[in-house]
């Protein structure tokens, strides 16, 4: 009989919610769960423009991470890490609490860091809302959009990408639902509107930001004021609020870990979702950088790294040999246009239709009702339980 190890999950992403979910039919008897996470829910990515706009509430949005592990043999430590030790394998709490691990498996996402932000847009730290972390932009928009509507306001949304995309024709929707003019720009970048994307899904982008009344401006924000957005070349625009789209960092905490780590800071995985340098450790979702197979940071492809990474962690658990996993090179991507419909991406392949925003709205509506359905018990018994911090 192999040895107790102790599993210790950071994070409750996307990835790390199907494995709590589907903990309790593991073949990994003598492996003990815990979650670190600091937040009883959190909103789910894909349905926050849905959820800036009007068309979702926040219990809508929510994935119900506390009522996860409740359903599942995990225990859960409420919150949040301070340090990775790796040379002690332990993780450092916000309290000061070791903890220890056998493995360990990082779900945490990315974020965006003011003082990163200021090195490339000086004042961007102060002056502009940033999209994450997503919660705490979920959190201040209500407040945001009442002042939007009570003062009319110059809005621009920096990052052009589906994000950015998403973001500003969330802002003219719920804006147009109290009949609320306002100036609208998204700042592109000299790479341009959707540079990842195909040439067909730029100009379906294009045509629906234009009706939308969006002005699109192809050039970089070098500056933000409290009142004024700097663009490379000299051209100043007045801005009474920015909103930052732009990539996210690297949480910082993974700098001292030890770990091995890519040019900007995120860890560095094989095809096993493994660790270069740290066998035991295991990395998924924006915080990973798949180095074998690369591929954009997106909601897609984090929930498509629960299963493999699964069966990963409980081959970790048992002693037995790894499965390597290979992410698709195309996914279906489905863009809320705001305008009750969506915006389909598979490839080089694109289109617009309300067919497709029905669709996305039933696959993200499904994704958080699974997440409260309770897997079958492969046991009777139940491990575990809430324990604070």
């Amino acid at each position: 009989m192999s040895a107790h190890k102790k599993i210790v999950l950071l994070g409750a992403g996307h990835a790390h919610l199907h494995v709590i979910r589907h903990w309790q039919r593991a073949q990994a008897p003598n492996a003990e769960l815990i979650v670190v996470s600091p937040r009883e829910s959190q909103i789910y990515s894909g349905m926050l423009p849905g959820l800036m706009g009007g068309t979702y509430k926040p219990s809508q949005c929510e994935l119900p991470v506390a009522r996860v592990i409740k359903n599942s043999p995990a225990t859960w430590i409420q919150s949040t890490a301070r340090h990775i030790d790796m040379a002690k394998q332990v993780v450092v709490l916000e309290n000061g609490r070791h903890l220890s691990f056998d493995t360990l498996s990082i779900d945490i996402g990315s974020t965006m860091d003011p003082d990163e932000l200021d090195k490339r847009m000086p004042g961007a730290g102060e002056h502009a809302m940033r999209i994450r972390p997503i919660d705490d932009f979920a959190q201040q928009w209500p407040a945001t959009l009442a002042s939007l509507r009570a003062h009319p306001h110059s809005i621009a949304v920096v990052g052009a990408g589906a994000a950015g995309v998403e973001t500003v024709l969330a802002v003219a929707k719920a804006l147009a639902a109290s009949k609320t003019q306002a100036g609208l720009t998204l700042i592109a970048g000299a790479r341009g509107l959707m540079h990842t994307y195909s040439p067909r899904a730029k100009r379906l982008a294009a045509m629906w930001l234009k009706r939308a009344g969006v002005q699109v401006i192809e050039q970089r924000c070098v500056g933000l004021s409290a009142d004024t957005l700097s663009l490379h070349g000299g051209l100043r625009l007045q801005c009474d609020l920015a909103i930052l789209t732009t990539g996210g960092h690297a949480p910082k905490l993974l700098a001292q870990s030890g770990l091995s780590l890519n040019d900007h800071g995120y860890i560095r995985v094989n095809e096993y979702g493994q660790s270069h340098s740290h066998p035991n450790v295991f990395a998924a979702g924006d915080v990973s950088a798949n180095t074998p197979y690369p591929h954009p940071r997106s909601g897609v492809y984090a929930v498509r790294a629960g299963p493999p990474l699964l069966v990963n962690l409980i081959a970790s658990a048992n002693s037995t040999a790894l499965t390597a996993y290979k992410p698709p090179t195309r996914t279906l991507n489905l863009l809320n246009l705001g305008n009750g419909r969506a915006l389909a991406t598979w490839g080089r392949w694109a289109a617009c239709s309300r067919v497709f925003w029905w669709w996305k709205n039933a696959i993200d509506k499904g994704f958080i009702a699974k997440q409260l359905t309770t897997m079958p018990q492969k046991t009777a018994g139940k491990v575990g339980g809430k324990q604070a911090a």
